[in-house]
């Protein structure tokens, strides 16, 4: 895994969190694997995205899905 991609992650978590916005997002980094996750607070925890055992592709997208996020 890439360790500045997971920062670059939890970075963009953050400042989405500190956001007045419907979403919440999160990054749960184990040993071996990483969860990632946004979940719309609005609808009771539906689950707008989820990976577990993320890759690097996968932590791209969801910095990529945040930043979308962060702009509506």
């Amino acid at each position: 895994m890439d360790k500045q991609l997971i920062l670059k992650a939890v970075q963009a978590v953050m400042d989405i969190n500190e956001l007045e916005s419907r979403y919440v997002a999160g990054v749960q980094v184990r040993k071996y694997s990483i969860w990632v996750y946004i979940i719309d607070k609005q609808n009771d925890f539906d689950y707008v995205l989820t990976n577990q055992d993320a890759t690097d592709t996968d932590i791209a997208d969801f910095i990529q899905k945040l930043d979308e996020l962060k702009a509506v």
